[in-house]
């Protein structure tokens, strides 16, 4: 099974010895991938053992046998449970093996970046970009991190504290009969008395500094159209866009109340600015989007269920009209979410025997189709762990190799 004897390699099959566990795969499975390390007969001639007749690797036994159901499966490749990540990849990379970046790893290169690509060639560009993405870089990079998290967590306290009755200005109280009983509720203020208003001002000095943030960091990146690429850096857009828009709209329109309660609504997505600086906010955020279709099968299961049950509990409560919480079979969705969900708040019951039967059903089926995704959840937040850790080192060392050959 000489290596420059065509005929019989091509015919036969090759014999692989990874680290003393021995190996068998077809030819021609291989070279379908002529470009990969086992693919190519050129390649791979120098780890031929003449004696033994047999390619000698040394190296990760386990993680080989997911390199070989690459080649046996055209193409797919799957991360051995028993094996790191990131040794996996190391494989893969020394295999030659032409293949997209896995899911979890294309999630973190938009989360955290793609820190692969050039940097600033322009000293005071780079020692920006590297300020403001590189917590770890500096010194200085680490209390300008503290500083811009103690903004965004300062500006969502603001938040929630400002709808509190007795921090809201005395001025916009207004008294109004509401079923027979008077209820103090707050008006809007209006453009002239927004200036005066202290919550505005804290808003402003907040919104300030992300502005600041955002026009910095756009103006140091080095490679403007991939900017808006990545999750932090479209949650910092967002964030100051909805500020603007909702001052512009009070501005403009006092009235448009509605318009205003909706913006203040989205303004709560700045919590996803702490993605940059917030290592479970990452891992969380990845392992929802690569579990995205997970979660499509629960809702899919779950919708399924809610329909059935409320139209079993309505039909079966149907001869106690007059006591049932029932009227309706849409009436009856939120109490088969509820029961589904596991919840059980109890503000709609079933009043019969058959309708505390399929409570029951309800129940233990919500049970089932809520347990069987959380084991696919889980496998996808061990896997953003492991590769998390990997990343996340490995990008800070190359931050400080690059800073070491700018010197």
């Amino acid at each position: 099974m000489e290596p420059n004897n065509g005929v019989k390699e091509h015919v036969g099959r090759v014999v692989i010895n990874v680290s003393g566990a021995i190996f068998e795969v077809s030819e021609s499975k291989l070279l379908h991938f002529p470009q990969s390390l086992l693919g190519c007969p050129q390649k791979r001639s120098k780890y031929f053992d003449s004696q033994r007749e047999e390619y000698f690797f040394d190296r990760h036994r386990q993680a080989f046998e997911g390199i070989l159901f690459y080649y046996q499966n055209e193409g797919r490749l799957v991360y051995p449970d028993n094996v790191p990540s990131e040794v996996f990849d190391e494989e893969v990379k020394f295999f030659m093996l032409p293949v997209e970046p896995n899911s979890c790893e294309k999630l973190e290169r938009v989360i955290l970046g793609d820190y692969n690509r050039s940097r600033p060639l322009n000293i005071w560009q780079r020692t920006l970009w590297e300020l403001f993405e590189f917590p770890n870089s500096s010194l200085a990079a680490k209390i300008l991190a503290v500083l811009s998290q103690v903004f965004i967590i300062v500006s969502l306290v603001g938040s929630c504290l400002k709808t509190v009755e007795s921090l809201q200005p005395e001025r916009t109280k207004v008294i109004e009969n509401f079923q027979n009983h008077n209820k103090s509720v707050y008006r809007d203020l209006t453009p002239s008395e927004l200036h005066d208003d202290d919550w505005f001002s804290f808003d402003l000095v907040c919104y300030s500094w992300f502005t600041l943030e955002c026009a910095v960091r756009l103006l140091a990146s080095p490679n403007k159209s991939e900017y808006f690429k990545l999750l932090p850096n479209c949650a910092d857009f967002a964030t100051i866009l909805v500020f603007y828009l909702e001052l512009i709209v009070k501005m403009a329109w006092p009235s448009a109340t509605v318009v205003v309660r909706l913006l203040e609504t989205f303004a709560v997505i700045r919590i996803l600015k702490l993605v940059r600086y917030c290592e479970g906010m990452k891992i969380l955020v990845i392992t929802v989007v690569s579990g995205i279709r997970d979660l499509g099968l629960l809702v899919t299961f779950a919708t399924t269920f809610v329909i059935l049950g409320s139209s079993a509990v309505f039909f079966v409560e149907l001869n106690e009209q007059d006591d049932s919480d029932f009227k309706s079979i849409p009436d009856a969705f939120w109490w088969a979410i509820i029961t589904i969900c596991t919840v059980g708040y109890g503000d709609k019951v079933p009043v019969t025997t058959p309708g505390k039967f399929m409570g029951a059903i309800c129940a233990v089926l919500g049970t089932v189709t809520v347990a069987l995704p959380l084991f696919r959840f889980a496998a996808h937040f061990r896997t953003s762990i492991e590769h998390s850790s990997y990343i996340l080192p490995r990008r800070d060392r190359k931050v400080s190799s690059s800073r070491r050959k700018s010197r």
